[in-house]
C-alpha cells in the first residue's frame, strides 16, 4: 500500500468515527491552515481567526509569506507573534516562583515551573559548594556525567579528567559527547577508594571477600595481584571480652602501639579509651565500633570490611562512615554490604552479585 492510499484510509476513518467535526480555524489553502495552527499555540482560535485575513491579504502566497518571514509588526498583535516591548519589570516578575508552575519540561511555554526550581537547586550547589558553576541534567547519569564535562567547554578548557572508577558505560558516553567538541578526556587511577560486593544475602560476597584475602581457596579458577596485606572486619567482632578496648588494640597491635593515635581514633568512633571497662560489658554496637577501630589502626596495604555497620545506630554510622572514607584516602577499600545506603554513603563503587 502506497503512501496517497495510506492517507486515503486514515481519512475515511476519521470520517467515518467522527463526522460531524469541524476545523474551528479558517483557511482557504493548506498552507494557511499550517500557519494558523502554528498560531493558535499562542492564543485562542477565535483570536487566530481575527488575525489571519489580514495576513493571509497582505500575503496572498506562500512565497511572499516566506519572503517576510521576519517580524509583523501590526498584523499578529494580540496573537503572541509580534515586535512588541516587554518591560524589564515583567521578566523580573515573571521569575518569581510565586508566579510558575512545575509542569512537564516538554513545552516551554508550561515549563517555567520545572525550569525555575532547577536553577534554584544549581544555584544552592554552587553556593554550598563554592564551585563557579553547577549543571543539573535531566537525564540519566551517564548523559548527566557527559553534560557535565561539556561544561569545561563554558570556562574555555579543553580537557576533562575522569575517574578511571566511573562505570565503563559512563566514561564511553562522555568520550562520545566530547569527541565532535573537540575536548580531550583524560582518565585518573583511581588505585584507593571503597569497591563495594554488593547483593542479597546468600550470595556469596563473604565467600569472595576470604577467597581474596586468601582465607579461603576457590574451587575453580586462578587469583593474581592478591598478594597484599590485608586488615579486616568480619561479620564476627572477634574480640577479647575480659580486656578493655586499649588493651584490645594492643592486644592486636603489639606493645609498640601508638597509644595517642589509638586513643584518637576511640574517640572518632564515639568510644572512651579509659582503661578498666571490659568489653564484656559494651552493647554490640559498641564493640562494632571497637573492631573497626582495631582494622584502622593495623598497619595495611588494603582493609576488607564485612558489614561494618551492622549494630550501629544513625550518629555512630556517620561517624564509622568519616573515618572508613578517610582510610580510603590512603589505601583501597573493600567492603561486603547488602545495604544500598552504604553505597550512597560511602560513595562506593559497586560490584552486584
Amino acid at each position: 500500500m502506497d503512501t496517497n492510499t495510506k492517507v486515503t484510509a486514515i481519512l475515511e476513518a476519521l470520517k467515518t468515527d467522527y463526522p460531524e467535526s469541524r476545523c474551528a480555524l479558517q483557511y482557504k489553502k493548506d498552507y494557511e491552515l499550517m500557519v494558523a495552527v502554528r498560531l493558535s499555540a499562542q492564543c485562542t482560535d477565535a483570536r487566530v481567526n481575527e488575525v489571519t485575513p489580514s495576513l493571509f491579504a497582505a500575503y496572498p502566497t506562500l512565497e511572499a509569506l516566506a519572503e517576510q518571514n521576519l517580524r509583523f509588526r501590526t498584523i499578529l498583535r494580540g496573537a503572541g507573534a509580534y515586535d512588541h516591548y516587554i518591560p524589564a519589570a515583567v521578566s523580573r516578575i515573571a521569575s518569581k516562583e510565586e508566579f510558575v508552575t512545575a509542569y512537564t519540561p516538554y513545552q516551554a511555554e508550561i515549563s517555567q515551573g520545572v525550569l525555575q526550581s532547577i536553577f534554584e537547586f544549581q544555584t544552592m550547589i554552587c553556593e554550598l559548594t563554592g564551585l563557579d558553576a553547577a549543571n543539573a541534567s535531566v537525564y540519566d547519569g551517564a548523559s548527566a556525567a557527559a553534560e557535565a564535562v561539556a561544561m569545561c567547554r563554558e570556562r574555555k578548557r579543553t580537557r576533562a579528567v575522569v575517574s578511571a572508577a566511573a562505570h565503563p558505560d559512563v566514561i564511553s558516553t562522555i568520550r562520545t559527547y566530547s569527541f565532535g567538541a573537540g575536548t580531550e578526556v583524560a582518565a585518573a587511577p583511581a588505585e584507593n577508594g571503597v569497591t563495594a560486593l554488593w547483593g542479597p544475602s546468600g550470595a556469596g560476597k563473604t565467600t569472595l571477600l576470604r577467597i581474596l584475602m586468601g582465607l579461603e581457596v576457590p574451587d575453580s579458577g586462578t587469583l593474581s595481584g592478591t598478594d597484599v596485606r590485608w586488615s579486616a572486619v568480619f561479620q564476627e567482632d572477634r574480640l577479647l571480652p575480659g580486656l578493655d578496648a586499649m588493651e584490645n588494640l594492643r592486644f592486636v597491635l603489639g606493645p609498640d602501639m601508638d597509644n595517642d593515635a589509638a586513643a584518637a581514633q576511640l574517640r572518632a568512633l564515639g568510644l572512651d579509651p579509659s582503661p578498666g571497662q571490659c568489653v564484656r560489658s559494651w552493647s554490640g554496637g559498641m564493640r562494632r565500633r571497637l573492631a573497626l577501630a582495631r582494622a584502622l589502626l593495623a598497619p595495611a596495604d588494603a582493609l576488607a570490611l564485612d558489614e561494618p555497620f551492622t549494630g550501629l545506630d544513625t550518629e555512630n554510622r556517620q561517624r564509622a562512615a568519616a573515618c572508613i572514607a578517610q582510610a580510603a584516602e590512603r589505601m583501597p577499600v573493600l567492603l561486603v554490604t547488602h545495604d544500598p545506603l552504604d553505597l550512597s554513603t560511602l560513595r562506593a563503587r559497586c560490584i552486584k552479585l
